[in-house]
């Protein structure tokens, strides 16, 4: 699966991974200003904003979706930047893919996030 990449600037890359129902758009004021500096990578999850497909069913499967992404755009050797379930899929990128990473920033999130029901049935 293709997922939506999208670069800004040059230098060390930083990869930012939105919430669920979110999509790149939420990293417009993170885009504008640190791409000044670094490369900022903007990746819609599966199912989100401009990439194909349905959501996962897992934080696992999101995981696997960035890291296959990452790999086919040469992009280790990255920061990442997780917010809410973005930060859960991060976690648990840290965790099962250490060597592709240099450092983690988590923001509004767990390893452990709990949804109301009605969420997941939306």
């Amino acid at each position: 699966m293709n997922l939506n990449i999208e670069r800004y600037g040059k230098g060390e890359k930083i990869v930012f991974i939105h919430g669920s129902g979110l999509n790149t758009n939420i990293w417009h004021k993170q885009r504008d200003y640190l791409s000044s500096f670094f490369e900022v990578i903007l990746i819609d999850l599966p199912g989100h904003g401009n990439s194909p497909g349905n959501g996962c069913d897992s934080v696992e499967g999101y995981r696997d979706a960035i890291f296959n992404a990452i790999k086919e755009s040469k992009l280790e050797g990255c920061y990442m930047v997780g917010h809410s379930l973005g930060g859960a899929i991060a976690l648990s990128f840290a965790i099962s893919y250490p060597q592709v990473l240099k450092g983690l920033i988590l923001i509004a999130t767990g390893a452990k996030l709990k949804v109301f029901p009605q969420i997941l049935e939306g």
